[in-house]
Protein backbone atom coordinates (compact mmCIF):
# COMPACT_ATOMS: atom_id res chain seq x y z
CA UNK A 1 0.00 0.00 0.00
CA UNK A 2 1.49 3.41 -0.75
CA UNK A 3 1.77 5.72 1.67
CA UNK A 4 -0.12 9.03 -0.26
CA UNK A 5 -1.99 10.06 2.77
CA UNK A 6 0.88 12.91 3.32
CA UNK A 7 -0.52 14.86 0.63
CA UNK A 8 -3.33 15.76 2.64
CA UNK A 9 -1.27 17.04 5.79
CA UNK A 10 0.64 20.11 6.10
CA UNK A 11 4.58 20.02 4.87
CA UNK A 12 5.93 20.45 8.16
CA UNK A 13 3.84 17.09 9.50
CA UNK A 14 4.54 15.76 6.27
CA UNK A 15 8.69 16.10 6.66
CA UNK A 16 8.57 15.03 10.05
CA UNK A 17 6.75 11.74 9.61
CA UNK A 18 8.83 10.63 6.22
CA UNK A 19 12.10 11.84 8.41
CA UNK A 20 11.03 9.77 11.08
CA UNK A 21 10.32 6.26 8.94
CA UNK A 22 13.89 7.10 7.05
CA UNK A 23 15.39 6.85 10.58
CA UNK A 24 13.11 3.74 11.40
CA UNK A 25 14.39 1.84 8.21
CA UNK A 26 17.95 2.59 8.79
CA UNK A 27 17.95 1.76 12.43
CA UNK A 28 15.82 -1.66 12.26
CA UNK A 29 13.36 -3.41 10.20
CA UNK A 30 11.96 -3.85 13.06
CA UNK A 31 12.83 -1.65 16.26
CA UNK A 32 9.74 -3.20 18.77
CA UNK A 33 12.09 -6.50 18.08
CA UNK A 34 14.73 -4.64 20.66
CA UNK A 35 11.51 -4.27 23.76
CA UNK A 36 11.95 -7.51 25.75
CA UNK A 37 8.88 -6.75 27.43
CA UNK A 38 6.72 -8.07 24.24
CA UNK A 39 7.67 -11.54 25.79
CA UNK A 40 5.67 -10.98 28.60
CA UNK A 41 2.35 -11.39 27.31
CA UNK A 42 2.61 -12.45 23.38
CA UNK A 43 -0.94 -13.60 21.89
CA UNK A 44 -2.09 -17.10 20.97
CA UNK A 45 -0.65 -16.71 17.67
CA UNK A 46 2.66 -15.28 18.62
CA UNK A 47 3.75 -17.38 21.27
CA UNK A 48 2.93 -20.58 18.33
CA UNK A 49 4.98 -18.16 16.14
CA UNK A 50 8.12 -18.28 18.44
CA UNK A 51 7.52 -21.88 19.48
CA UNK A 52 7.42 -22.60 15.58
CA UNK A 53 11.01 -20.95 15.28
CA UNK A 54 13.28 -22.38 18.25
CA UNK A 55 12.40 -21.00 21.42
CA UNK A 56 10.94 -23.47 23.79
CA UNK A 57 8.47 -22.87 26.70
CA UNK A 58 11.99 -22.37 28.77
CA UNK A 59 13.37 -19.78 26.58
CA UNK A 60 9.77 -17.64 26.61
CA UNK A 61 9.91 -17.84 30.24
CA UNK A 62 13.37 -16.39 30.40
CA UNK A 63 12.30 -13.78 28.20
CA UNK A 64 9.32 -13.00 30.15
CA UNK A 65 11.82 -11.51 33.08
CA UNK A 66 13.24 -9.28 30.24
CA UNK A 67 16.60 -8.50 28.18
CA UNK A 68 18.14 -11.88 28.89
CA UNK A 69 22.02 -12.58 30.23
CA UNK A 70 22.57 -15.05 27.43
CA UNK A 71 24.07 -13.12 24.47
CA UNK A 72 22.77 -16.67 22.18
CA UNK A 73 19.28 -16.66 23.80
CA UNK A 74 19.16 -12.55 23.04
CA UNK A 75 19.97 -13.82 19.28
CA UNK A 76 17.86 -16.27 18.94
CA UNK A 77 14.82 -14.21 20.13
CA UNK A 78 15.79 -11.53 17.93
CA UNK A 79 15.49 -14.04 14.81
CA UNK A 80 12.13 -15.81 15.57
CA UNK A 81 10.96 -11.86 16.53
CA UNK A 82 11.39 -11.31 13.18
CA UNK A 83 10.45 -14.68 11.51
CA UNK A 84 7.09 -14.17 13.08
CA UNK A 85 6.80 -10.99 11.20
CA UNK A 86 7.45 -12.54 7.98
CA UNK A 87 4.66 -15.65 9.36
CA UNK A 88 2.23 -12.77 9.68
CA UNK A 89 3.09 -11.17 7.02
CA UNK A 90 2.18 -13.97 4.55
CA UNK A 91 -0.97 -14.88 6.39
CA UNK A 92 -1.98 -11.61 5.28
CA UNK A 93 -1.26 -11.83 2.08
CA UNK A 94 -2.58 -15.57 1.79
CA UNK A 95 -6.00 -14.18 3.52
CA UNK A 96 -6.05 -11.30 0.79
CA UNK A 97 -5.81 -14.06 -1.76
CA UNK A 98 -9.15 -15.33 -0.42
CA UNK A 99 -10.92 -12.05 -0.43
CA UNK A 100 -10.69 -11.60 -4.05
CA UNK A 101 -11.89 -8.40 -5.39
CA UNK A 102 -13.42 -7.52 -1.65
CA UNK A 103 -9.93 -6.32 -1.02
CA UNK A 104 -9.12 -2.97 -1.70
CA UNK A 105 -6.98 -0.25 -0.65
CA UNK A 106 -7.76 1.34 2.29
CA UNK A 107 -8.72 4.81 -0.14
CA UNK A 108 -7.61 8.50 -0.59
CA UNK A 109 -9.54 9.32 2.71
CA UNK A 110 -7.77 6.97 4.76
CA UNK A 111 -4.33 6.12 4.62
CA UNK A 112 -1.99 3.71 6.73
CA UNK A 113 0.34 6.62 8.50
CA UNK A 114 2.34 3.57 10.52
CA UNK A 115 2.09 -0.07 10.46
CA UNK A 116 3.76 -2.83 13.07
CA UNK A 117 2.37 -5.78 11.25
CA UNK A 118 3.48 -8.45 13.77
CA UNK A 119 2.02 -6.21 17.06
CA UNK A 120 -1.43 -5.37 15.59
CA UNK A 121 -4.41 -7.25 17.43
CA UNK A 122 -5.58 -10.11 14.65
CA UNK A 123 -9.07 -9.78 13.01
CA UNK A 124 -10.91 -6.75 11.45
CA UNK A 125 -11.98 -3.64 12.31
CA UNK A 126 -15.61 -1.90 11.55
CA UNK A 127 -15.26 2.16 11.46
CA UNK A 128 -17.69 4.65 10.84
CA UNK A 129 -16.79 7.48 8.66
CA UNK A 130 -18.93 10.17 8.89
CA UNK A 131 -18.67 13.01 6.51
CA UNK A 132 -20.39 16.46 6.54
CA UNK A 133 -21.65 16.72 3.21
CA UNK A 134 -22.79 12.82 2.53
CA UNK A 135 -24.09 10.33 4.24
CA UNK A 136 -20.95 8.94 5.81
CA UNK A 137 -19.62 5.37 5.17
CA UNK A 138 -18.60 2.57 6.53
CA UNK A 139 -15.50 0.30 6.24
CA UNK A 140 -14.54 -3.07 7.92
CA UNK A 141 -9.94 -2.69 7.59
CA UNK A 142 -7.48 -5.42 8.23
CA UNK A 143 -4.92 -5.81 10.28
CA UNK A 144 -2.65 -4.67 7.34
CA UNK A 145 -4.70 -1.49 6.82
CA UNK A 146 -6.59 -2.64 3.98
CA UNK A 147 -10.46 -2.21 3.30
CA UNK A 148 -12.23 -5.38 2.87
CA UNK A 149 -15.60 -4.63 2.81
CA UNK A 150 -17.18 -1.00 2.69
CA UNK A 151 -21.08 0.78 2.85
CA UNK A 152 -21.92 3.90 1.74
CA UNK A 153 -24.98 4.84 4.04
CA UNK A 154 -28.69 5.16 2.95
CA UNK A 155 -29.99 8.92 2.53
CA UNK A 156 -33.52 8.18 3.97
CA UNK A 157 -31.73 8.13 7.09
CA UNK A 158 -28.40 10.39 6.48
CA UNK A 159 -24.96 10.73 7.96
CA UNK A 160 -23.85 7.38 10.13
CA UNK A 161 -22.51 7.97 13.70
CA UNK A 162 -21.68 4.25 15.00
CA UNK A 163 -21.67 0.71 13.11
CA UNK A 164 -21.58 -2.42 14.85
CA UNK A 165 -21.40 -5.96 13.79
CA UNK A 166 -24.23 -8.70 15.20
CA UNK A 167 -23.49 -12.26 15.78
CA UNK A 168 -25.54 -12.86 12.83
CA UNK A 169 -22.90 -11.42 10.61
CA UNK A 170 -25.18 -8.00 10.17
CA UNK A 171 -24.49 -4.62 10.29
CA UNK A 172 -26.17 -2.17 12.67
CA UNK A 173 -26.24 1.93 11.74
CA UNK A 174 -26.44 4.36 14.08
CA UNK A 175 -27.73 7.47 12.13
CA UNK A 176 -28.63 11.17 12.38
CA UNK A 177 -32.58 10.44 11.22
CA UNK A 178 -32.78 6.67 12.41
CA UNK A 179 -31.23 3.22 13.10
CA UNK A 180 -31.25 0.32 10.73
CA UNK A 181 -29.69 -3.04 9.92
CA UNK A 182 -28.11 -4.44 6.97
CA UNK A 183 -26.84 -7.77 5.60
CA UNK A 184 -23.05 -7.62 4.02
CA UNK A 185 -24.86 -7.16 0.20
CA UNK A 186 -26.05 -3.49 1.78
CA UNK A 187 -29.74 -4.94 1.88
CA UNK A 188 -31.79 -3.14 4.42
CA UNK A 189 -33.37 -6.19 6.57
CA UNK A 190 -34.32 -3.53 9.62
CA UNK A 191 -34.94 0.01 9.98
CA UNK A 192 -35.92 2.35 12.70
CA UNK A 193 -37.41 6.03 12.48
CA UNK A 194 -36.50 8.60 14.69
CA UNK A 195 -33.91 10.63 17.04
CA UNK A 196 -30.29 8.38 17.21
CA UNK A 197 -26.98 9.62 17.76
CA UNK A 198 -23.75 8.08 19.13
CA UNK A 199 -24.23 4.23 19.85
CA UNK A 200 -26.64 1.76 18.85
CA UNK A 201 -26.18 -1.97 20.25
CA UNK A 202 -28.45 -4.97 19.76
CA UNK A 203 -28.97 -6.92 22.83
CA UNK A 204 -28.95 -10.75 23.96
CA UNK A 205 -32.84 -10.78 23.46
CA UNK A 206 -32.90 -9.61 20.30
CA UNK A 207 -33.89 -5.95 20.76
CA UNK A 208 -31.65 -2.98 20.02
CA UNK A 209 -30.79 -0.47 22.15
CA UNK A 210 -30.72 3.30 20.66
CA UNK A 211 -28.67 6.99 22.55
CA UNK A 212 -29.64 9.88 21.82
CA UNK A 213 -27.67 13.34 22.87
CA UNK A 214 -29.02 15.81 21.40
CA UNK A 215 -32.21 16.67 22.48
CA UNK A 216 -33.84 19.08 25.51
CA UNK A 217 -34.98 18.12 29.12
CA UNK A 218 -38.20 15.57 29.21
CA UNK A 219 -36.83 13.96 26.01
CA UNK A 220 -35.83 10.49 25.37
CA UNK A 221 -32.01 10.15 25.34
CA UNK A 222 -32.31 6.27 25.87
CA UNK A 223 -34.57 3.86 23.87
CA UNK A 224 -34.99 0.22 23.60
CA UNK A 225 -36.76 -1.22 20.85
CA UNK A 226 -38.02 -4.71 19.54
CA UNK A 227 -37.72 -6.00 16.53
CA UNK A 228 -40.86 -4.45 15.62
CA UNK A 229 -39.47 -1.46 16.33
CA UNK A 230 -42.01 -0.52 19.53
CA UNK A 231 -40.40 1.14 21.95
CA UNK A 232 -40.20 -1.40 25.62
CA UNK A 233 -37.99 0.95 27.64
CA UNK A 234 -36.61 4.48 27.70
CA UNK A 235 -34.52 6.69 29.60
CA UNK A 236 -35.03 10.42 30.34
CA UNK A 237 -32.69 11.15 33.19
CA UNK A 238 -35.38 13.22 34.87
CA UNK A 239 -35.85 11.00 38.23
CA UNK A 240 -31.78 11.10 38.64
CA UNK A 241 -30.77 14.41 37.52
CA UNK A 242 -33.55 16.73 37.37
CA UNK A 243 -32.16 18.43 40.84
CA UNK A 244 -29.10 20.78 41.49
CA UNK A 245 -26.78 21.03 39.94
CA UNK A 246 -27.49 18.85 36.96
CA UNK A 247 -31.13 20.89 36.29
CA UNK A 248 -29.73 23.92 35.17
CA UNK A 249 -26.48 22.85 33.83
CA UNK A 250 -26.02 23.37 29.62
CA UNK A 251 -23.03 23.37 27.50
CA UNK A 252 -21.72 26.54 26.24
CA UNK A 253 -23.13 26.33 22.90
CA UNK A 254 -26.61 26.02 24.11
CA UNK A 255 -27.45 28.96 23.68
CA UNK A 256 -27.36 28.39 19.64
CA UNK A 257 -30.93 25.69 20.45
CA UNK A 258 -32.74 28.07 22.31
CA UNK A 259 -35.54 26.00 24.07
CA UNK A 260 -34.41 22.94 22.45
CA UNK A 261 -31.03 23.37 23.86
CA UNK A 262 -29.37 19.90 25.21
CA UNK A 263 -29.64 18.70 28.36
CA UNK A 264 -27.20 15.59 29.60
CA UNK A 265 -25.43 14.86 26.14
CA UNK A 266 -25.12 11.09 27.20
CA UNK A 267 -22.96 10.04 24.81
CA UNK A 268 -22.74 5.80 24.70
CA UNK A 269 -24.97 3.25 26.53
CA UNK A 270 -24.36 -0.58 27.09
CA UNK A 271 -26.27 -2.67 28.95
CA UNK A 272 -23.78 -5.16 31.13
CA UNK A 273 -24.27 -8.68 31.60
CA UNK A 274 -26.70 -8.08 35.02
CA UNK A 275 -28.79 -5.93 33.46
CA UNK A 276 -27.44 -2.87 34.64
CA UNK A 277 -27.32 0.14 32.15
CA UNK A 278 -23.74 2.04 31.73
CA UNK A 279 -24.66 5.76 31.08
CA UNK A 280 -21.65 8.35 29.76
CA UNK A 281 -22.60 11.90 30.49
CA UNK A 282 -20.16 14.08 28.95
CA UNK A 283 -21.74 16.74 30.17
CA UNK A 284 -22.17 16.29 33.68
CA UNK A 285 -18.27 14.57 33.60
CA UNK A 286 -19.72 11.32 35.58
CA UNK A 287 -20.48 8.05 34.30
CA UNK A 288 -23.34 6.35 35.86
CA UNK A 289 -25.07 2.39 36.36
CA UNK A 290 -28.61 2.73 36.24
CA UNK A 291 -31.11 -0.03 36.88
CA UNK A 292 -34.49 -0.16 34.64
CA UNK A 293 -36.22 2.17 37.22
CA UNK A 294 -33.96 5.00 36.14
CA UNK A 295 -32.22 4.60 39.44
CA UNK A 296 -28.44 5.44 39.92
CA UNK A 297 -26.77 2.41 41.21
CA UNK A 298 -23.49 3.92 41.49
CA UNK A 299 -21.65 6.83 39.40
CA UNK A 300 -18.06 7.87 39.07
CA UNK A 301 -17.03 11.70 38.67
CA UNK A 302 -14.13 12.96 37.08
CA UNK A 303 -12.25 16.14 38.17
CA UNK A 304 -13.13 18.59 35.59
CA UNK A 305 -12.23 22.54 35.89
CA UNK A 306 -12.16 23.54 32.35
CA UNK A 307 -14.64 26.88 31.84
CA UNK A 308 -15.33 25.61 28.48
CA UNK A 309 -17.51 22.32 29.99
CA UNK A 310 -20.86 22.42 30.82
CA UNK A 311 -19.76 21.39 34.70
CA UNK A 312 -17.03 22.05 36.82
CA UNK A 313 -16.76 18.76 39.16
CA UNK A 314 -14.13 17.45 42.06
CA UNK A 315 -12.91 13.72 41.62
CA UNK A 316 -9.75 12.61 41.93
CA UNK A 317 -8.82 11.94 37.85
CA UNK A 318 -8.68 15.15 36.31
CA UNK A 319 -10.42 14.72 33.00
CA UNK A 320 -13.91 16.36 31.17
CA UNK A 321 -16.42 15.04 28.73
CA UNK A 322 -16.40 11.11 29.37
CA UNK A 323 -16.61 8.74 25.91
CA UNK A 324 -17.05 5.19 25.78
CA UNK A 325 -16.44 3.62 28.71
CA UNK A 326 -16.30 -0.03 28.40
CA UNK A 327 -16.01 -2.12 31.97
CA UNK A 328 -13.22 -4.98 32.28
CA UNK A 329 -13.41 -8.23 33.67
CA UNK A 330 -10.84 -6.90 36.46
CA UNK A 331 -13.73 -4.28 37.37
CA UNK A 332 -11.28 -1.70 36.12
CA UNK A 333 -12.71 0.88 33.57
CA UNK A 334 -11.14 2.36 30.24
CA UNK A 335 -12.65 5.25 28.90
CA UNK A 336 -11.76 8.47 26.59
CA UNK A 337 -11.34 11.99 28.31
CA UNK A 338 -10.64 15.82 27.50
CA UNK A 339 -8.62 18.38 29.22
CA UNK A 340 -6.21 16.86 28.34
CA UNK A 341 -7.43 14.72 25.63
CA UNK A 342 -5.93 11.42 26.81
CA UNK A 343 -7.26 7.67 26.92
CA UNK A 344 -7.32 5.53 30.24
CA UNK A 345 -7.41 2.32 32.05
CA UNK A 346 -8.38 3.25 36.16
CA UNK A 347 -9.58 1.04 39.17
CA UNK A 348 -13.02 3.12 39.75
CA UNK A 349 -12.41 1.83 43.98
CA UNK A 350 -9.80 2.96 43.91
CA UNK A 351 -9.28 5.78 41.28
CA UNK A 352 -5.50 4.54 40.33
CA UNK A 353 -4.50 5.10 36.98
CA UNK A 354 -3.03 1.76 35.52
CA UNK A 355 -2.81 2.75 32.00
CA UNK A 356 -2.78 5.94 29.96
CA UNK A 357 -2.11 7.46 26.42
CA UNK A 358 -2.14 11.34 25.72
CA UNK A 359 -3.06 12.44 22.52
CA UNK A 360 -0.12 13.86 20.73
CA UNK A 361 -1.57 16.96 19.09
CA UNK A 362 -5.06 17.74 19.77
CA UNK A 363 -5.15 19.78 16.67
CA UNK A 364 -3.64 16.92 14.30
CA UNK A 365 -5.26 13.95 15.84
CA UNK A 366 -8.61 15.64 17.02
CA UNK A 367 -10.20 14.77 20.70
CA UNK A 368 -10.43 10.96 21.68
CA UNK A 369 -13.96 9.30 20.95
CA UNK A 370 -13.43 5.89 21.96
CA UNK A 371 -10.97 3.45 23.58
CA UNK A 372 -11.11 -0.25 23.44
CA UNK A 373 -8.79 -2.87 25.73
CA UNK A 374 -7.77 -5.72 23.23
CA UNK A 375 -7.48 -9.19 23.85
CA UNK A 376 -3.76 -8.98 23.05
CA UNK A 377 -3.49 -6.22 25.71
CA UNK A 378 -3.59 -3.37 23.27
CA UNK A 379 -5.60 -0.43 23.24
CA UNK A 380 -8.14 0.53 20.11
CA UNK A 381 -8.90 4.42 20.32
CA UNK A 382 -10.25 6.74 18.11
CA UNK A 383 -9.48 9.97 17.57
CA UNK A 384 -11.23 12.85 15.50
CA UNK A 385 -8.56 11.95 12.45
CA UNK A 386 -7.05 8.80 13.28
CA UNK A 387 -7.36 5.00 14.03
CA UNK A 388 -4.85 3.93 16.45
CA UNK A 389 -3.55 0.64 18.19
CA UNK A 390 -1.38 1.14 21.16
CA UNK A 391 0.82 -1.32 23.45
CA UNK A 392 0.73 -1.67 27.04
CA UNK A 393 3.83 0.86 26.81
CA UNK A 394 2.16 3.24 24.73
CA UNK A 395 4.12 2.63 21.66
CA UNK A 396 1.48 3.20 18.31
CA UNK A 397 1.38 -0.54 16.15
CA UNK A 398 -0.89 0.92 13.48
CA UNK A 399 -1.93 5.03 12.77
CA UNK A 400 -4.76 5.02 10.14
CA UNK A 401 -5.53 8.48 9.50
CA UNK A 402 -8.48 10.60 8.01
CA UNK A 403 -8.69 12.91 5.29
CA UNK A 404 -9.15 16.48 7.31
CA UNK A 405 -11.08 17.23 3.96
CA UNK A 406 -13.95 14.82 5.28
CA UNK A 407 -14.65 17.14 7.82
CA UNK A 408 -15.25 20.75 8.56
CA UNK A 409 -14.68 20.43 12.26
CA UNK A 410 -13.06 18.09 14.68
CA UNK A 411 -15.28 15.33 13.98
CA UNK A 412 -14.04 13.17 11.37
CA UNK A 413 -13.74 9.85 12.45
CA UNK A 414 -16.43 8.30 15.47
CA UNK A 415 -16.08 5.07 16.90
CA UNK A 416 -14.78 1.63 15.58
CA UNK A 417 -15.23 -1.90 17.02
CA UNK A 418 -13.15 -4.98 17.02
CA UNK A 419 -13.82 -8.50 15.21
CA UNK A 420 -11.62 -10.45 16.21
CA UNK A 421 -9.92 -13.48 14.04
CA UNK A 422 -11.89 -16.25 16.25
CA UNK A 423 -15.14 -14.44 14.85
CA UNK A 424 -15.76 -13.12 18.63
CA UNK A 425 -16.68 -9.45 18.81
CA UNK A 426 -14.85 -6.37 20.54
CA UNK A 427 -16.61 -3.82 23.00
CA UNK A 428 -19.63 -1.86 21.26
Amino acid sequence: MTLNAFRFYSPSYRKSVIGFFAIFCLLATYTEAKKWDLFASPSKNRLECFYENGLSKNNIEVLKKGRPEDKKLRKKAKKALQACVDVALQAEKKGKKKQGNNASRTGSDLQVLKLERAFVEGGTTILAVPNKTKTGRIVEISRIGEVVWEYLGNKKFGRIDDAKLTLQNTVLIAAEKGAYEIDRSGRIIWSFIGKVSHDIDRLENGNTILNYAWGPKGDDKIIEVDSNGQIVWKWDGLASHDKAPFNETYAHDAHIHGSEKTWIHNNSVTVLPNDVILVSLRDFQEIIWINRSGQVIKRYRFKCKSSKRAMQTSGKIQGCNPHEPQVLKSGNIVVGLRNPDRAIEFNPKTSKITWEWRSFNSKLYGTIRDVDKLKNGNYQIVTGGHLLEIDPNGNVVMDIGANPALSNDHRILYKAQKIYADGTIGHD
